[in-house]
């Protein structure tokens, strides 16, 4: 057996170095699905041209199922930021960049998540939302797509490798095939909502969101409306702590958008 060093610890799976620039991402027990799972999307992912840890193989090791992965030499974007906390705009607009470019790619491989936010929006949850206003939701997330574009749906800074002139893009377990907008409302909630220091967050998020918009077709008002899906996806989470705030953010957009 390889003599492993961890060098990265998850909820569900730890990180260790292989060999030869690999690394091995190796699932705690129970977690099998999910492995099998994330080589297949990743491996569909790898395919459209998007800079990531590349999937080699799915292994046992140890009675654990693991993922082969290249080995990514990085910085990952959160300790850049926090090494430099005054540029925070400037973070905020270069990851607003790469979520650009990752929306470039179409992902016919991909499954939609449409069925599933049409449910969360029918079973709301949030104690914040009146019957007709959930008509207008689901009104609003029914009209067709021109296009089903790669999603990520855990894009955060600490899901971003920072190397020489390179960000990869790593965890693509949540990834979709759908409307750009809702990947951006996903990180836009994440950043809102996750405990992250607001005194940090609200500069890089109104820039990345600003950025975005400014390199896209997208209005600030279609935010809104993909930001109250969004937070209802992160609310059946059930994160501890998150509650109150995706209330928060749901009932301050219906205010926002008159709904």
């Amino acid at each position: 057996m390889i003599e492993l060093t961890l060098i990265g610890r998850g909820a569900t799976a730890d990180v260790y170095d292989w060999h030869d620039g690999l690394c091995l991402k190796l699932f705690n027990k129970g977690n099998e699905a999910s492995a099998l799972k994330e080589f297949a999307i990743t491996s569909s992912v790898a395919r459209l041209g998007v800079h990531l840890a590349e999937p080699h193989e799915i292994i046992d090791y140890e009675g654990r199922t693991g993922i082969v992965y290249d080995k990514i030499e990085g910085t990952p974007l959160n300790a850049a930021i926090e090494a430099e906390p005054d540029a925070l705009e400037r973070f905020g607009a270069i990851f607003a960049n790469i979520h650009l470019h990752v929306h470039q790619a179409e992902a016919p491989e991909l499954s939609s998540p449409l069925e599933e936010l049409i449910t969360l929006i029918r079973n709301d949850h949030s104690l914040t939302l009146l019957e007709s206003q959930k008509k207008k939701l689901l009104a609003f997330v029914q009209q067709p797509l021109e296009k089903s574009l790669l999603c990520h749906f855990d894009f955060h800074p600490f899901n971003i490798l920072v190397s020489s002139d390179t960000a990869y893009v790593i965890d693509w377990m949540n990834a979709r095939a759908f409307h750009p907008l809702a990947d951006v409302a996903m990180t836009s909630v994440i950043l809102q909502v996750a405990g992250f220091p607001q005194e940090l967050v609200v500069p890089f998020h109104n820039r990345y969101v600003s950025t975005y918009l400014e390199g896209s077709s997208y209005s600030r008002e279609e935010l809104l409306y993909w930001e109250i899906v969004l937070a209802l996806a992160r609310l059946s989470e059930q994160k501890p702590n998150e509650a109150l705030p995706i209330r928060r953010l749901i009932a301050r957009n219906v205010d926002s958008l008159g709904l």
